[in-house]
């Protein structure tokens, strides 16, 4: 178990950067890690990614980061966190007066946090950049957000990443009432693929999108299915937002020719091709 030495204060003083991703660091070196960010340090990027915190060591994390007034960056992909330590993460950082960047993907939680990521983004008018993606049971309806005003008020917020969260067609229907009520001119790149977005709520979208109460500006789509609809679906898509990704998940290799008819390919960047994996 790796285990962070004791450090004289004024040695960490210098340091900007601190890169512990794939440590194998548990609950004893996020203490040790949690102790020296209570320091008045100028410590401005953290990647702790793929390191087993689980719900202890997160817990253990977000006491360092209420004290710390210097991060702008920190990644805690697959660290193993639940909903209970997400939540402690996200409320320490409330009003963080530096954080630009939180990445929290691959911590599948047995229950929403969706509240408290409602308040996080209430909470933190400086974040520029932030990442939920494969968040198990953490994130799969999003009804919270319909009658939400967060992602309008939010005025710094520029790319959101609710990719692999299962959301389903209910789910992006609740996040299109959100899009036809208004979000900040901000914010600009938007990930929801793998979602399981069929055609229904995919038409909902396009709706709530057509009413321009956004200025999104690249939209993800990857792995979802769209089915008959997914022509006319991208078309009108094509014609509110610049950049549109979306992945022909099931359509055989065969059949690609004569489904890109009329597409324009989507500008050779807007589109991408299934490959033999994919069935």
């Amino acid at each position: 178990e790796t285990k962070i030495p004791k450090i004289n204060p004024e040695q960490l003083l210098p340091l900007t950067t601190l890169n512990f991703g794939q440590n194998c660091i548990r609950t004893a070196g996020a203490i040790g890690l949690a102790n020296m960010l209570k320091l008045p340090t100028r410590i401005r990027l953290l990647i702790l990614e793929s390191n087993f915190l689980e719900e202890t060591g997160g817990a253990a994390i977000s006491t360092g980061l209420e004290a710390n007034q210097s991060l702008e960056y920190l990644d805690l992909v697959d660290c193993g966190l639940g909903q209970q330590s997400i939540e402690q993460i996200l409320t320490s950082l409330h009003g963080h007066p530096s954080l630009t960047t939180l990445l929290l993907s691959k911590n599948s939680c047995q229950q929403s946090i969706e509240l408290a990521v409602l308040e996080f983004i209430q909470k933190n008018q400086k974040l520029e950049r932030l990442e939920f993606s494969e968040m198990g049971r953490g994130l799969n309806t999003l009804n919270i957000l319909k009658n939400s005003e967060a992602l309008k008020k939010n005025l710094s917020l520029r790319s959101l990443d609710f990719s692999k969260n299962r959301l389903g067609d209910d789910g992006v229907i609740c996040l299109s009432k959100s899009l036809s009520s208004g979000w900040s001119s901000t914010l600009k790149t938007l990930s929801l693929a793998g979602n399981r977005i069929g055609g229904t709520a995919a038409w909902m979208l396009v709706e709530a999108l057509q009413q321009q109460h956004h200025r999104l500006e690249h939209l993800s789509l990857d792995q979802n299915e769209f089915g008959a609809d997914a022509k006319d679906i991208l078309s009108h898509l094509r014609s509110v937002i610049p950049k549109v990704v979306y992945s022909y998940m099931s359509v055989p290799e065969s059949e690609i020719p004569a489904q890109l008819e009329g597409y324009g390919a989507v500008s050779y960047t807007h589109l991408t091709l299934p490959t033999k994996r994919i069935v």
